[in-house]
């Protein structure tokens, strides 16, 4: 949570201009989006 706060915290303008652009995104592209993260994330804790 610490980390997901940095950016709305910094920059709020840009992080208000990201979320309206991903919310115009399809649910296709949403979806991988998403995986993508999970995916990271799990890579992510494999390091730690």
């Amino acid at each position: 949570m610490v980390i997901e706060g940095l950016l709305p915290f910094a920059a709020p303008s840009h992080w208000r201009r990201t979320l309206f652009t991903i919310a115009q995104f399809e649910n296709r592209s949403m979806r991988v989006l998403g995986l993508a993260s999970i995916v990271a994330g799990l890579l992510l804790l494999q390091l730690v």
